[in-house]
């Protein structure tokens, strides 16, 4: 939970990466969270720059927190 941005981030719900501006549309079905690939994606952002990662950190709604 430590990672995920909540309502700040694009993709605020902590189970699936349902969007911001869909959270009103219960029909539709998101892809859930995944545990393994939100660990690759974190760890492949701290080996970039800032710049490069934070884009992509957000898109998720992650931030780069390294939870034990």
């Amino acid at each position: 939970m430590a990672l995920i941005r909540g309502s700040n981030g694009l993709c605020p719900c902590p189970v699936c990466l349902v969007p911001l501006g869909k959270l009103h549309d219960p029909s539709t079905k998101w892809e859930p969270r995944d545990m393994k690939k939100t660990q690759d994606l974190v760890q492949a952002a701290k080996k970039g720059k800032k710049s490069q990662w934070e884009p992509l950190l957000k898109e998720q709604g992650l931030r780069n927190i390294e939870v034990i």
